[in-house]
């Protein structure tokens, strides 16, 4: 066993070829990134076998805007005899004190001339590349922006800082170009990896099965053999195509139990507010009805929220005033302004309106409410403008011709109160 102090940041640990004939030399390989003085790992002696190393290798590597140093140890492994060895494992504590065990390899030694088994002589790309890319929910709903998970596994390879992702679109799936967050190391299969991570919102806009096979196509640096020669010559890079295989997203229907009738087809989570001025008025005067509706979800494709049908209230159609979406419509804000026209004196209050949506992380439906609204109407001074007829259905209004020529729609409802010295 072999332990490495606190200040190793982390460690890999190879063995190839795991099998080989007697009088063939395999080669184990440690990988330190971080302080080169934090790991001086030494073999255990093991009978029929002769160690000889290590070989120590220093590299650097840029990606992102950032310098990673690697330092390599390499022993080389001669048998004496034929066997099965176990070499390993391996203790170590990472830059963070959690200490970690690198999983033991075994090493084959057939007689000279035996037949090498293929699957454990050879070597494909994926011992080195690995590509990964799945959604972070298994289900999801029509209109429900979601995230992609993609990840690049590489090891014992440098790479060049450009990658391109292909084949990563599907009809009726909207997805945005993934964003990079970064590079950290991970264990794997019980071994350990670098790791490119990028995240990509989605949206599915229809139900159904979505099914991608996107392809990365990454840079490997081929001459990269040590700090000095990477930072002098020019680089050999080699382009390699990795493929992820075949994901599958599917996208479910809305639950219909639950539904509230105020229910537009917003999914996320929201929040409402609404506001209305003047609140004492005369018959027949407008008022203004502000309504901001804001949260995370299908922003960009929520509506205003309506107004219930009142005989003593007259309406005019909703105006955005204000949208404060971000780029791909999945957050922000949306203000509206409605013009109202009371017409019935001694009216007490505007109705309550209602916006609702459906949050996919707990699958229920909310509704939020703002209101009633209290307000005095007083008997209009002038009521030849405005004729109230009665008819078997009801209260009909007919306003002025010319009302609404001189309204004026309010600011919109303030994102926080106003600071001092600030201008509302």
């Amino acid at each position: 066993v072999c332990a490495a102090p606190a200040n190793a940041m982390d460690v890999d640990f190879t063995l190839r070829p795991r099998q080989i004939r007697l009088g063939e030399s395999a080669r184990v390989e440690f990988i330190v990134e971080g302080d080169i003085k934090a790991f001086d790992p030494k073999l255990d002696s093991i009978a029929g076998l002769q160690v000889s190393g290590p070989q120590v290798q220093n590299n650097m590597q840029f990606a992102g805007g950032r310098r990673r140093s690697f330092t390599t140890y390499a022993y080389n492994i001669m048998p004496t005899k034929t066997g099965e060895y176990s070499i390993g494992p391996f203790e170590f504590t990472d830059g963070n004190g959690v200490r970690k065990v690198l999983k033991a390899a075994t090493l084959t030694v057939l007689a000279p001339g035996a037949t090498l088994n293929a699957a454990a002589q050879s070597a494909t790309i994926s011992d080195l590349l690995q590509f990964e890319v799945r959604p972070v929910k298994e289900k999801v709903y029509p209109q429900e922006v979601f995230e992609i998970a993609v990840d690049l596994y590489y090891r014992q390879v440098n790479l060049a800082d450009n990658f391109e992702i292909r084949d990563f679109t599907a009809p009726g799936l909207d997805i945005e170009p993934p964003a990079r967050l970064g590079s950290v190391r991970a264990e794997r299969n019980g071994e350990m990896w670098n790791v490119v991570r990028w995240r990509a919102k989605a949206k599915a806009l229809r139900t159904g099965k979505f099914e991608l096979n996107p392809v990365l196509t990454v840079g490997v640096i081929s001459d990269a053999a040590g700090s000095d020669s990477f930072l002098l010559r020019p680089r050999n890079v080699a382009t390699v195509d990795v493929p992820a295989g075949r994901m599958t997203i599917e996208c479910q229907d809305l639950p219909a139990e639950g539904r509230p009738a105020s229910f537009k087809g917003a999914i996320g989570s929201f929040e409402f507010r609404a506001a209305l001025q003047p609140t004492n008025v005369a018959q027949g005067d407008p008022v203004t009805l502000a309504l901001q509706v804001g949260g995370k979800g299908n922003i960009d494709n929520v509506s205003c929220p309506v107004l219930p049908e009142d005989p003593r209230i007259r309406r005019y159609d909703a105006k955005m005033v204000q949208n404060d979406v971000g780029q791909g419509g999945n957050q922000g804000r949306k203000t509206y302004e409605q013009i109202l026209m009371p017409v019935d004196a001694g009216l007490k209050e505007i109705p309550a309106v209602e916006f609702s949506f459906f949050n996919p992380e707990d699958g229920r439906y909310h509704v939020l409410q703002q209101g009633p609204f209290p307000i005095e109407v007083r008997p209009s001074a002038n009521p030849a403008a405005h004729v109230v007829g009665t008819t078997e259905a009801g209260t009909s209004v007919q306003p002025a011709q010319k009302l609404g020529a001189d309204i004026q729609y309010l600011k919109p409802i303030p994102a926080r109160p106003a600071r001092a010295g600030e201008r509302p």
